[in-house]
């Protein structure tokens, strides 16, 4: 796997990083999680669905630092879950993020930002990690407007095994226009070039021939974004994914949506609404898909999440939500739900 590209742009951020503190002070946040969940399909299956309550416990640290010229952002999140009856499914999640942007007298911005995620489940053949990275520029096109071209690559390898481990390298450009102080819009397309370990098989005209699987994904993206008392948010997305093997060419739709509304004092609802239409061109038997960890597909889903502040610090929490993802069996999709009950402590 290439790991240098996305460790080098780590470093490199690292050093400029270094290089833009001044006087001022680092802001520093932190926030700690833990509550009980109930899991209705701990396992992800299509016909069997295995229920645990599960212990969740997660912390967060958020570093960030502003000068006239500089901005930087480093977060840190982990997360541990215990599954009662399951000890195979314990797992302990982690992810790591940067970035450092440069801001120009005129209005330019350059910006670097890395990220990397591991998932560990005690040496399990299944065990994870995944990083990219992202160099960029965001341009002012007029007093309201801005765009955002930059590349991007990163890299998913797995503990034990070639077959699902993929290097990608990609472009984004992005429209952002803001019309009022409370509603904004974009459209963005991107591309990426996918490649996999596993082996493809092309049947030409003279042979059967063996490469690796390559991918060619791109997606052209609307969105939108009204905060005043009630937070609104959506995001349309038009997706084209054609592989070296047929079996993996589709088109999808998605479309998210997403509200936040105090309706109390005190108290907060949000509401989740994803939604997808997949379409496979090729008709074939339930294959594996690329992707192994099913967590990492997300389809279909209704979140619901009721929070209520206990004190300047505290929160309470309550979450429901209905999920209908693709299993990492093609065209083969897995239910569940999941309840938490929790509390939250800022620091």
């Amino acid at each position: 796997m290439n790991w240098f590209r996305v460790a080098l742009t780590i470093c490199v951020s690292l050093v400029l990083a270094a290089k833009a503190h001044a006087q001022r002070p680092w802001q520093l946040a932190g926030r700690l999680q833990s509550g009980v969940e109930y899991d209705s399909n701990i396992y992800e299956s299509p016909s069997r669905a295995v229920a645990a309550s599960v212990g969740r416990f997660f912390m967060q640290t958020r570093a960030t630092h502003a000068t006239p010229r500089w901005r930087i952002a480093l977060d840190y999140a982990g997360a541990l879950l215990f599954y009662e009856g399951a000890r195979d499914e314990n797992k302990l999640l982690q992810d790591a993020s940067g970035s450092v942007m440069w801001l120009d007298r005129s209005g330019v911005k350059l910006y670097l930002r890395g990220q990397g995620q591991l998932k560990l489940y005690l040496e399990s053949p299944t065990d994870y990690g995944a990083t990219s990275g992202a160099i960029g520029a965001l341009l002012p096109a007029s007093k309201n407007a801005a765009i955002d071209l930059g590349a991007e690559t990163g890299q998913l390898d797995y503990a034990r095994g070639d077959d699902f481990d993929f290097t990608f390298n990609g472009a984004f450009a992005t429209l952002r226009y803001h019309f009022s102080s409370r509603l904004a819009g974009e459209i963005g397309i991107a591309h990426r070039k996918l490649d996999y370990l596993r082996a493809s098989f092309v049947n030409t005209s003279s042979n059967f021939e063996t490469d690796t699987q390559q991918d060619d994904f791109n997606a052209l993206r609307v969105a939108w974004s009204y905060n005043a008392r009630m937070l609104l948010q959506s995001r349309f997305e038009l997706q084209r994914n054609r592989s070296n093997r047929d079996v993996f060419d589709y088109d999808r739709f998605q479309a998210h949506l997403l509200a936040g509304y105090p309706f109390a004092r005190q108290w907060l609802l949000r509401v989740s609404l994803l939604f997808q239409r997949k379409h496979y061109l090729t008709a074939g038997p339930p294959i594996s898909l690329p992707e192994l960890d099913p967590e990492r597909e997300q389809s279909n889903h209704l979140i619901l999440d009721l929070s209520r502040d206990l004190s300047e610090s505290t929160t309470l929490l309550l979450r429901w939500s209905r999920h209908n993802n693709e299993s990492p069996v093609r065209s083969l999709f897995y239910r569940k739900t999941l309840v938490f009950a929790g509390l939250e402590v800022r620091l």
